[in-house]
């Protein structure tokens, strides 16, 4: 018997209660999360593709007021954005290019919708409240 089984048996034993943590799934809240998601994803596109933008104009001659941008602090910021909005697993910068570059990874987003499903935990109930479960006779 380990050690895990051991200290279940002792905490029925004591409690007198098998514990079952009942969860409910909220799919407004869900859907709020996600568009939440997608619009802070967009936002860092956006800022990107002005970056991406201003680069190009340099290599092309054009003169912008303030100071030139490189490709390095580009992706340093870009990089710091991403991070800051806790989006690193979906938005991967690549930071070993020589040219400012990044990737938007689907099979993590999806991951990241499907995760974004909020549970509301309840509390823990004796099982026998649980199952089987009451009719009631009228």
């Amino acid at each position: 018997c380990s050690a895990w089984a051991r200290a279940e048996k002792e905490r029925r034993s004591v409690t007198g209660y098998d514990l079952r943590l009942v969860v409910a799934h909220d799919p407004a809240a869900a859907a709020t999360k996600t568009e939440q998601r997608n619009e802070r994803i967009d936002a860092l596109i956006r800022q990107a593709d002005q970056w991406t933008g201003k680069l190009t104009e340099q290599d092309e001659g054009v003169k912008h007021r303030g100071r030139k941008l490189s490709d390095s602090g580009a992706k340093a910021r870009f990089y710091h954005a991403v991070s800051e909005a806790h989006l690193s697993r979906i938005i991967k910068v690549d930071l070993g290019e020589e040219l400012f570059s990044y990737h938007i990874d689907d099979k993590a987003k999806r991951l990241a919708e499907i995760r974004s499903a909020p549970t509301r935990p309840t509390i823990p109930t004796p099982s026998s409240t649980i199952w089987p479960p009451t009719t009631s006779k009228r």
